[in-house]
């Protein structure tokens, strides 16, 4: 064969063997592609149909082998519970694989399936509507969270001990440090969230009759409902000062602590929030949803909002040492000081 004829026999059987676990490829793949080159012949250029088929067969076999039985394989990917001990090592590579975050993302809870279900049978609609909302919403948890404490997370509920379970066999106790986020991306998230969310769904409870019924009664109930809320937030905001004070003065040392900053997509997923807060918006505006859902999403982020600027004011004048984080931000807001964090322990394979 010529050089360029083993590179393009090569990747065709390399694409093929994606059918097989990839553990398996790592420990028998280029053996396999030699004997595939072998047996193909001179001046072959990629896999004929009988060995491709024989390929995907034999990779869906050895999948199913490794893989749990179905019921369970079924809830561990639909809802996230614990596989059996014997497919602890099958949990470990699933999670280590590059797409597992998306799939976490896309895994629908209860709280989805009922709202969704529900808004089906009484306004197809009304179902699509809260789909694109809770779509966007998963999306942008993705892009938004750190994946690699994602994954840590994932490893200690499939892996580590827990109530009435050992951990599983084979797995290795170790410690790591924890990664927080850096207060003045975590402060920033949290303003420009809630300050879009105040915008987006006050413009619309003041543009909306709908579920007002008249424009005498909105323009009589949101005024007021939205003045009470910045009345309510302006005294949260000031505990909130009276407690950083007294919760942040002297923060302690954090050597268990790795601080992390958003990932590179966090404006994508801040922007899939807003997609998200403007189709309720949309829902209500278009008579879809008949309920004062943007006079209450006003209402609950327009408290929210002095005291997300003053934790955002905090965080600025924070340093980035891991001594304060988001985290804290948000604890010391209802007086709770920072503590000591440990190491974080993870059951990992060896």
């Amino acid at each position: 064969m010529t050089r360029t004829a083993d590179g393009s026999f090569a990747r065709s059987a390399r694409f093929w063997l994606r059918a097989y676990p990839a553990d398996w490829r790592e420990e028998r793949g280029d053996e396999l592609t030699a004997v595939l080159a072998d047996l193909a012949g001179p001046g072959a250029r990629r896999l004929d149909a009988r060995s491709v088929v024989g390929l995907v067969r034999g990779g869906l076999a050895a999948r199913w082998r490794v893989s749990p039985p179905l019921l369970p394989y079924l809830g561990y990917m639909s809802m996230g519970t614990r596989v059996a001990p014997a497919y602890a090592a099958w949990a470990w590579r699933d999670i280590q694989r590059p797409h597992y975050r998306w799939r976490r993302a896309a895994r629908p809870n209860g709280a989805v399936v009922i709202v969704v279900g529900s808004s089906l049978l009484s306004d197809p609609r009304l179902a699509l509507g809260w789909a694109v909302v809770y779509a966007a919403l998963g999306v942008a948890m993705a892009l938004l969270v750190d994946p690699v404490r994602l994954r840590r997370n994932a490893l200690v509920q499939h892996l580590g001990p827990g109530p009435g379970r050992a951990p599983a066999a084979g797995c290795v106790r170790v410690a790591v440090p924890r990664r927080r986020l850096r207060a003045r991306d975590g402060a920033a998230v949290l303003l420009g969230t809630v300050a879009a969310c105040a915008t987006v769904w006050s413009v619309t409870a003041w543009t909306t009759v709908g579920w007002f019924g008249s424009v005498a009664a909105r323009d009589t109930a949101v005024p007021r409902v939205l003045a009470a809320a910045l009345v309510v937030g302006l005294v949260a905001a000031a505990v909130v000062v009276g407690c950083h004070r007294t919760s942040l003065p002297d923060p302690p040392e954090q050597p268990d602590r790795v601080v992390v900053r958003l990932q590179p997509q966090a404006p994508a997923g801040l922007a899939l929030v807003l997609l998200a807060v403007v189709a309720t918006a949309v829902l209500e505006a278009t008579g879809i949803l008949d309920a004062p859902m943007s006079l209450t999403g006003a209402a609950l982020s327009t408290a929210m909002l002095p005291a997300a600027c003053v934790i955002w004011l905090r965080a600025r004048r924070t340093a980035d040492d891991g001594r304060v984080v988001a985290a804290d931000l948000v604890r010391g807001a209802i007086g709770r000081p920072p503590r000591v964090e440990p190491a974080q322990a993870l059951w990992v394979m060896p």
